[in-house]
Formats: structure tokens, sequence, C-alpha cells
């Protein structure tokens, strides 16, 4: 699939939810058996993403430099750059870094909780794209809340949300004074 049969941009976030488009691709899958036979080659998952990371190009997350710097490795399927010479995928600096889970299963995840009318739980999502229960919950956190910051780009530990909870208050469920959380 060429560059052009995928929109230049997709958002993460859903019109009907969140206020723009999940998906705007020229092919959108409109139920979950498109979208699972649409994410299976990961050839597509990959330029999906990558659309969805770089409208200009791919660009080295480590010296910034420009798409016309890199270089695809073809069997390897990630970029290298031509400048520092590292190399790197995708998955590099967003929310699917650090998880085994394929990138179509995560788009397919992304499509339904997009496309849910009321949301979709994480027993659907485990028995639809086959991981296990503890795994789809954990997609869909980081899913939501890449919704909520309108980017699948990983937050920087500054950036958490501000209504996120040290784990000593959610261990005891006290504030520092000693009183109850509300």
């Amino acid at each position: 699939m060429t560059k052009s049969a995928i929109c230049t941009v997709i958002y993460v976030t859903n019109e009907r939810k969140w206020g723009c488009p999940v998906f705007a691709m020229n092919n959108e899958p409109a139920t979950l058996l498109d979208a699972i036979g649409y994410f299976a080659d990961e050839q597509v998952c990959i330029d999906t993403v990558a659309a969805m990371r770089w409208t200009n190009g791919p660009q080295c997350p480590a010296c910034s430099m420009p798409a016309i710097r890199q270089h695809w490795l073809k069997n390897q399927k990630r970029w290298q750059c031509r400048d520092c010479g590292r190399q790197y995928s995708v998955r590099v600096n967003t929310i699917f870094e650090d998880s085994a889970v394929k990138l179509g299963q995560w788009l397919i995840a992304m499509w339904m909780l997009s496309n849910g009318k009321y949301g979709v739980s994480s027993h659907q999502v485990a028995r639809c794209i086959g991981v296990t229960q503890k795994s789809a919950w954990f997609m869909l956190q980081r899913i939501r809340l890449a919704m909520k910051h309108n980017t699948i780009l990983k937050l920087a530990p500054g950036d958490r949300p501000a209504e996120a909870i040290d784990p000593e208050r959610r261990r005891t469920g006290r504030s520092e004074s000693g009183t109850a959380i509300a």
C-alpha cells in the first residue's frame, strides 16, 4: 500500500467523544472485521503509525534530522538516520513502545475504543485481539491517555495528568495531611 492510500494525519481522538476524528483514512474500516483485515498487514500498520507521528516524513528521535536524511531498512522495518547512524522504528517514544503486543493489535484496539458508542471493555478487547485481559486493560489505559492529550507520543515524567495520584496516596487513601481523599 502506498502512502497516498493513507491519509497524512490520523488523529487519536474521537469526533463523537473528544472533538476530532480518530481515523481519517481514505479507506477507513467500517466494521471490526474490516479493521482486523486492514491492520493484518504489518507494513500498513507501520505506514499508519508513521502518518500519525510525522506529517512531513520520519524524523530521527535522537538528532531530529528531517525525512530527507532518513533511510528505510526494508528487512528490519525501521529507519536509520544518515547523520547519527541510529536505527529507530515507529514505536520509539510512543504509547506502543515497551510493549510485546503487535502494532496491528494496538491499532485494532484503538479502532474498537474510538468506534464503540459507549466505549469498550478490556474483556471484549482481549477476546477480539487475542491478548490477556490484563494486557488489554493496560493497552486501553495508554490509548485513553493518548486520546486525552491528543497525541500517541509518550508523556514525559513531568507531564503527568493533574488527576494522577501518587502511589502512597493511592495505597493509604489519605492525603499528606492525613485526611481522607474524597
